[in-house]
């Protein structure tokens, strides 16, 4: 199933083309991330423990615990198949709260890279959101990959990426864009006065 925030899984039902989607069923599985199920109808339902159902445009009245029963289920599209890269590319590249992009990962050879989480000692795991706040306070990072290692803790690995070209599979991690905009790089204040002696030069020529 595709993986996304609760908001992203009523989107996909709301604006879903195959069929008229009426239900959808939400499982958490990476911090506010999971899976997400569409329905055509929901004849009845099953006890499942993992997954809340709602009813599409109305999401103040869940029934936790079940999921619709009925054979037409679908994921929304762009989850990434085995291989493939699912919606995502080297160029559209999502982000946090869009759900990123499901098994792939920036090429570590030509896109520099740090590891800040790791489950091997003597650094320690972090959560997707610490992730993405590492990637916001290193100015030139512009991707962060994140892998699950603890399900318990919902804890695991982690790469920042000054760049991503190209965006390959990978079947461990997830990749995101950047949350906020690249800061803007400033010049120095030595280098804006330098930048502007042209311009007095040229005002005191034309004052003698």
């Amino acid at each position: 199933a595709h993986i996304c925030t609760v908001e992203c899984c009523a989107k996909s039902c709301l604006e879903h083309n195959d069929f008229s989607c009426a239900w959808y069923s939400w499982e958490p599985k990476e911090g506010n991330l999971g899976n997400c199920y569409l329905f055509k109808d929901c004849q009845g339902y099953d006890d499942h423990e993992d997954y809340t159902t709602y009813r599409s445009r109305d999401s103040s009245t869940p029934w936790t615990g079940q999921s619709c029963s009925v054979p037409d289920a679908v994921s929304p599209s762009g989850a990434a198949d085995e291989g493939g890269l699912g919606d995502c590319s080297t160029e559209e590249i999502k982000k946090l709260y869009e759900g990123g992009c499901p098994k792939t990962r920036c090429d570590k050879d030509s896109s520099p890279n740090k590891k800040v989480c790791d489950d091997e000692p003597p650094m320690s795991e972090c959560v997707v959101k610490d992730c993405e706040v590492l990637c916001e306070e290193d100015t030139k990072c512009s991707h962060f990959a994140w892998e699950l290692k603890s399900p318990t803790s919902q804890e695991g690995n982690c790469y920042i990426f000054h760049g991503c070209k190209p965006l390959n599979p990978h079947e461990d991690y997830t990749t995101y864009l950047r949350t906020s905009d690249l800061p803007t790089v400033e010049l120095s204040w030595a280098a804006s006065k330098r930048a502007a002696l042209p311009l007095v030069a040229v005002t005191l020529l034309f004052s003698l």
